[in-house]
């Protein structure tokens, strides 16, 4: 890959300018007295371990270093990232003036990552936060949409006005810009900061102008979800929650979309979302309080549970048992990939936007599965499932209300093991 060193240059003036200069010129021959080869391509080879799992190979390492001794801001950059992620004495040190070296050459890369890096509090230092946004406008001015979505972030604190003008007006204007590029994630927080600003700021009109916004919405969502961003689904659903949403629905019906919201939650539960699995779930078989399990009558529990499902098909209903499986189920661990990305100099990590709390959705999916199975409903009693699926309950007072439960069913002393 060719390095773009034109962009380097128009952004850099004086001592700094003749510094690369020199730079580039002592890498002519893109080898050094050691014969690493330190060209563009080989920087950028040599940055790939970034993205892995394991510590890039030593020869990998030495490259850089030799590249950034060499005053390369890619490689500095890069070099940086790299040692973010290693655990020993005085990485984060050398990292932190990597990075200032590269920003210093004007790297739009190295600017955003020392903002990444800078804490993200209501009260962090004013100092902190002022840098923090001076180096991600230089990069909003240089059009990098990956720090406009950054900065619109940064800039959710309300105590951020102080910092720019129209704070809100900039930070979604800042999204709306970035969402152009056709970024799902950034079409996505988009799509959500327009929802929620409608929502809450507005929530008592329902005059033409709010009806198109809404319109306008589901668009950007629907394009979103078409790239197979399950959050998507989320956010639509959520949307047909709300009250007086007929215009919304009017509007995926013509699309040929479905417009309620237990088929969004289903869509996005299919592709894996735990949030959407569990909520599916709570919706068609309700919920089991800890209230009721200390206090109310089984057969009031089960009657309400029945009365619950009962305005769904047999098919629905099914949906919300293998979804109140899945939400149930702890997730496989895998090892926590790096979130580095960029095709030559890398950024530390994209922000991807939220995703929708779980809180204690998965002990109640187990309670609730356990009750269920206690009393036979929709299926055979099974006293070894239910006790099963009290047992994995991952909260442990929801855990112990379960065995309680079951032990006022058979009449016998059962503890928490």
């Amino acid at each position: 890959m060719e390095k773009n060193t034109t962009g380097y240059l128009l952004l850099l003036t004086g001592a700094a300018l003749l510094a690369l200069i020199a730079v580039l010129s002592m890498l002519t021959d893109v080898e050094d007295e050691a014969g690493l080869d330190l060209s563009a391509d080989s920087i950028v080879a040599a940055s790939q371990g970034a993205f892995g799992d394991q510590f890039p190979p030593a020869l990998d390492i030495e490259i850089l270093e030799a590249a950034a001794a060499a005053g390369d801001p890619v490689a500095q950059n890069n070099l940086a990232v790299i040692l973010l992620r290693s655990r020993t004495s005085g990485a984060r040190a050398r990292a932190d003036q990597l990075l200032e070296d590269a920003a210093s050459q004007g790297l739009i890369q190295a600017r955003y990552n020392i903002a990444h890096l800078i804490p993200h509090r209501f009260n962090t230092d004013p100092a902190l936060v002022a840098r923090q946004i001076d180096l991600l406008r230089q990069n909003v001015e240089a059009g990098d949409p990956h720090s406009m979505a950054l900065l619109a972030a940064r800039l959710r604190f309300v105590n951020r006005d102080a910092y720019v003008e129209d704070r809100l007006a900039y930070q979604l204007s800042l999204l709306e810009t970035a969402a152009r590029t056709g970024d799902p994630d950034y079409m996505l927080q988009y799509g959500a900061e327009m929802w929620d600003r409608i929502r809450n700021l507005h929530p008592d009109d329902h005059g033409p102008e709010r009806a198109a916004e809404m319109r306008r919405i589901a668009d950007v969502l629907l394009a979103v979800h078409d790239t197979g961003e399950p959050r998507a689904a989320v956010l639509l659903a959520e949307m047909l929650r709300e009250r007086n949403v007929h215009v919304l629905a009017a509007h995926l019906n013509a699309l040929g979309h479905p417009t309620t919201r237990l088929e969004w939650l289903d869509r996005a539960a299919l592709a894996g979302m735990g949030y959407a699995q569990c909520h599916f779930a709570r919706t068609v078989l309700t919920s089991v309080s800890e209230q009721d399990l200390q206090t109310a009558d089984p057969v009031q529990i089960r009657t309400g549970i029945i009365t619950n499902a009962l305005p769904f098909r047999d098919r629905v209903i099914q949906q919300a048992l293998d979804h109140a499986a899945s939400c149930a189920t702890p997730p496989a661990r895998a090892p926590a990939a790096s979130h580095a990305f960029g095709e030559d100099a890398l950024y530390r990590a994209k922000f991807r936007g939220t995703w929708p709390a779980m809180l204690d959705s998965r002990a109640e999916a187990d309670i609730l599965l356990g009750v269920m199975a206690a009393l036979g409903i929709f299926a055979r009693p099974d006293p070894v499932v239910a006790r099963f699926h009290m047992l994995r309950a991952n909260d442990m007072h929801d855990r112990a209300d379960g065995l309680a439960f079951l032990a006022r069913l058979d009449g016998t002393a059962q503890t928490n093991p």
